[in-house]
């Protein structure tokens, strides 16, 4: 039987790719609310009918961008775990990358906190962070028992993972109203981060 060999659809995936690219910045400054598909297509220069041909609605569109942060911060968590950094360069380095992201997490921050929808995004991304983490410290969530495994999650999840995404959102916004420097408030946040999250890992 004879294979046939698909080639990918070149064109098809650079019109996906820019189809995010412009969906992630009107996103970021418009709100995703008001931002509508017209809006998406008209930046793009396509019609709203090739976008549905990606996608099925805008709804599916932010779930991709999602899908594509969790995925390079998966990578960014490899790397930074195979890499000889001390604790304090590894939390900066990992700010630095989420800063880079910084609109499009306030919408995922956003999302998640609007009473309709079932938005699951923030805790999707959460989820893949601890595993992270847990990982690079050779923890196994198989080996923890359901009642351990809750309790974890919950940890990581409101002494970790949701500090470090509001630090980031806020940070601008944080200097300029207490008149700080950037550096004297990330220190101030590692030195915190490190007695209230850190110190359970015996980190």
């Amino acid at each position: 039987m004879v294979k046939i060999k698909i080639m990918p659809k070149k064109d098809g995936d650079k019109t996906h790719a820019r189809i995010l690219e412009i969906a992630e910045k009107l996103f970021s400054e418009k709100g995703f609310d008001a931002t509508s598909i017209d809006n998406i297509s008209k930046v793009v220069g396509i019609n709203k009918a090739t976008i549905y041909y990606h996608f099925k609605d805008k709804k599916d569109i932010i779930m991709s961008l999602f899908t594509n942060i969790l995925t390079e911060l998966e990578g960014y968590l490899e790397n930074d775990a195979k890499a000889d950094k001390n604790i304090r360069e590894k939390i900066s380095q990992e700010i630095t990358y989420m800063k880079s992201k910084r609109k499009i997490l306030s919408v995922l921050m956003m999302e998640a906190m609007k009473d309709f929808g079932s938005d699951v995004s923030l805790f999707s991304c959460a989820v893949m962070v601890i595993k992270g983490e847990l990982k690079a410290s050779g923890q196994r969530l198989d080996e923890l028992d359901s009642k351990a495994k809750d309790y974890l999650y919950v940890f990581e999840f409101f002494s970790g993972f949701i500090p470090m995404i509001t630090y980031v959102i806020f940070e601008e916004k944080w200097c300029e109203f207490f008149e700080c420097n950037n550096e004297s408030l990330l220190n101030n946040f590692i030195d915190i981060f490190h007695k209230t999250h850190l110190e359970f890992h015996n980190i």
